[in-house]
């Protein structure tokens, strides 16, 4: 039978194995959001009813939104 020394150092590794094996699951995009996206990269989107399109790129940490002045009232 083991030492009770030897199985908290198997049961330390066994934690260690499965929080590196969570972080890179985590890292290496899984667990997504499962979103589509309706154009391709470099493709221009465009807007329907004469309505004003802006740029918008999503990160896995922020959104990033093209510099734009709108008039009051405008869509």
């Amino acid at each position: 039978m083991a030492s009770v020394s030897t199985r908290y150092a198997l049961v330390g590794l066994l934690v260690a194995v499965i929080a590196i094996v969570a972080i890179a699951y985590l890292y290496l995009g899984g667990g997504g959001y499962g979103g589509q996206e309706t154009t391709s990269p470099g493709e221009e989107a465009t807007g329907a009813g004469g309505g004003t399109v802006v740029k918008v790129e999503l990160y896995e940490w922020g959104i990033k939104i093209e510099k734009l002045r709108l008039k009051p009232g405008r869509k």
